[in-house]
């Protein structure tokens, strides 16, 4: 039945492939652009873990923390602007970049063979989250011998974005998910899910999130000698607030309103406006018309070099993967939808949120654990303004969220008691 099974996938994959070229004239194979240099023997024994942004890399950090410390660490991204924040949190790794040119994968992985491969959070399924993960990379990693596996499991369940996508999904659905050793997911609901696409149900294994063990153990740090400067002059400022992972032009307006009606009771206040994607500059373009509309003085962090007085409303935070080190100065913070709340709740700041959160996406299980127990303000749309000028009046926080949330933590410790049970089971 194995036999059959992989006769059945090896006759699929020729299909795709040349479906892809009959469908694409344009098509390439996909690449791990690589910045590796040739280590002394040629061959270098490292773990590779695939995180798509800042974000998953975050959450699991207390289990790459682990890895981290042993061995050679290769992380693989769709997303190269991350680059350097990864390697801020992780500077003897190496980072490679999956893209769409020429073939190269099985020359990496020669050179610098994974013993082990680690999906953070997405994608559980083919196209199934909003990143790109292709599956002919997880098919080389598997063929070269390197035990593969899911950690911190989410499922958005996004429709396929292109043709290339749905050939994709339609042939190999049930293969990518059977292909790893072993899976943990956050939630029942995502076992559910994955064991009917065809995951063997002893090999997945819900743990919780991961996230809250990331936090737990946070590192607060700048980058550079302008964030170091400009954390000091913002921590002598009693009202600043901090708004965080804003996602588009309707938030920025809403933010941008809002601090307005903040100065007009403390017109001392100072505001940190982070958006969600610093990297696109069409959004940075109508932030700074926004913010020109509502009579704010602004800076751009990027474009800050001298280390003089910060003399601005709004530090316009156009930078990657410090939004943590300035959420600590923050009176209070303000997180985007369907985003990480835990950074700020865990540095003990006062959280407020927009409402209408989404169930789909792996935010929604914090959001809605920490709201039941009373631990963030949500607002409604044009309340913004008041609610933060009320935070800010109001006197210190009156609880402590390690405590609040102890409960929830021992995430990694199962994923890594998991992980072993099946390295047992399949031998090391």
């Amino acid at each position: 039945m194995i036999y059959v099974k992989k006769i059945k996938e090896i006759i699929f994959w020729f299909m795709y492939k040349f479906l892809l070229k009959m469908v694409s004239s344009n098509y390439d194979e996909p690449e791990l652009n690589s910045d590796l240099q040739e280590s002394s023997n040629g061959v270098e024994e490292s773990i590779w873990f695939f995180c798509s942004t800042i974000g998953e890399l975050n959450a699991c950090s207390s289990f790459i923390d682990k890895k981290y410390a042993k061995t050679k660490i290769v992380f693989i991204t769709d997303r190269i602007f991350y680059k350097d924040s990864f390697l801020d949190k992780y500077p003897n790794a190496s980072v490679l970049e999956v893209k769409s040119e020429s073939s190269n994968i099985e020359s990496i992985l020669n050179r610098y063979s994974p013993q082990e491969f680690y999906i953070c959070e997405i994608p559980c399924s083919p196209n199934d989250a909003p990143c790109r993960f292709p599956y002919e990379v997880l098919r080389a990693i598997k063929k070269s011998g390197a035990k593969i596996y899911i950690i911190n499991g989410w499922l958005y369940q996004y429709e396929p974005a292109c043709m290339q996508d749905k050939i994709e999904r339609f042939l190999f659905s049930r293969y990518y998910i059977q292909m790893f050793d072993g899976i943990t997911v956050q939630a029942e609901s995502v076992k559910d899910f994955l064991v009917e696409k065809g995951a063997d149900k002893d090999r997945i294994c819900v743990t919780g999130n991961m996230k809250f063990d990331a936090l737990y153990n946070q590192k607060i740090y700048t980058r550079d000698n302008v964030s170091e400067f400009l954390i000091k002059q913002l921590s002598k400022t009693k009202h600043v607030v901090v708004a965080g992972c804003l996602i588009n032009e309707f938030e920025y307006e809403q933010v941008a309103k809002a601090f307005s009606e903040v100065l007009m009771v403390f017109p001392d206040a100072v505001f940190v406006f982070a958006p969600r994607h610093p990297e696109k500059q069409d959004q940075l373009n109508f932030i700074e018309k926004i913010l020109n509309e509502n009579n704010l003085t602004y800076e751009f962090k990027s474009k800050i070099t001298n280390l003089v007085d910060f003399n601005k409303k709004v530090l316009v935070l156009d930078t990657l993967g410090e939004l943590k080190v300035f959420y600590s100065v923050g009176a209070v913070c303000y997180v985007g939808r369907d985003h990480n709340i835990l950074e700020p709740l865990f540095l003990n700041k006062k959280v407020i949120v927009p409402e209408g959160w989404n169930n789909q996406y792996p935010s929604y299980p914090v959001f809605d654990i920490v709201n039941k127990k009373g631990l963030v303000t949500v607002h409604k749309e044009k309340e913004l303004g008041n609610d933060l000028i009320t935070l800010m009046q109001s006197g210190s926080q009156n609880f402590d969220i390690n405590k609040a949330l102890v409960a929830l933590s021992g995430v990694t410790e199962r994923n890594e008691k998991f992980f072993k049970s099946i390295d047992s089971e399949i031998g090391s």
